[in-house]
């Protein structure tokens, strides 16, 4: 199976076994690059890992992704953590904040057994770290692609659509001036939205339940949804 339709439709559709061959794939083509060493952030200045850096930020959508997945299947997606003890270090730690972040029994069992005798040295400083992390993707600030990202691949490991909910919200950001990094996420925010409501009823009922309560939306609002729906059946 592509990984885009495993990934995109993930929720109406979960395939958890093929998840070793998909990430081996990303692994391997660099899309799931995993966490650097501490080092490297020696050297920078002591950044912290969780940071959206650019040089780590490719990974975070896809740990959300794994870590709600793992959360709403845990015997199904047992088999991850497993894998995830024999992945290369870098892609293992990224796999310890999805891990952290799906708070399942087996999963944090498998961190307490990293933190305690794990191969990789680092691991307990980066499970430290993840203290530091919101509890919730929902609590993180649409301010970029990533999050854009990061709350699409929640989507899709779901359903669940208060992911959407939080990118309809970011539309707002289209009264920023034009040609600004924040006009940008809000256009980017439109866009992603138009493209997934023709590929996902979910998502077009929900625009379509929002354009049925014009009084109560902000002026200008019903336009962007009608372009959202542009597309749509």
């Amino acid at each position: 199976m592509e990984t885009r339709s495993w990934l995109n439709f993930y929720y109406s559709n979960p395939r958890p076994e093929l998840f070793a061959d998909i990430i081996a794939a990303m692994i391997a083509d660099g899309s799931f690059k995993g966490l650097p060493e501490i080092g490297f952030f020696d050297r920078l200045g002591k950044k912290s890992p969780l940071t959206f850096e650019p040089w780590v930020q490719s990974d975070w959508p896809m740990i959300a992704f794994i870590s709600l997945a793992m959360n709403h299947d845990p015997e199904g997606t047992a088999g991850w953590i497993e894998l995830a003890e024999s992945m290369p270090p870098g892609p293992r730690r990224s796999m310890a904040v999805a891990m952290w972040w799906a708070k399942t029994n087996a999963s944090v069992a498998a961190l307490e057994r990293w933190r305690a005798s794990g191969p990789d040295k680092q691991m307990k400083y980066l499970l430290d770290e993840l203290e530091k992390l919101p509890s919730d993707v929902l609590q993180f600030p649409v301010n970029g692609p990533v999050t854009l990202d990061l709350l699409w691949l929640s989507f899709f490991a779901t359903g669940d659509i208060a992911f959407v909910h939080q990118i309809i919200g970011a539309l707002q950001l289209l009264a920023a001036e034009e040609n600004t990094p924040t006009h940008a996420i809000g256009s980017a925010a439109l866009w992603s939205l138009g493209q997934n409501a023709r590929e996902h009823p979910l998502i077009e009922a929900h625009c379509r339940e929002l354009r049925a309560q014009p009084k109560q939306n902000a002026e200008g609002f019903d336009i962007l949804l009608d372009s959202i729906l542009e597309g749509c059946g």
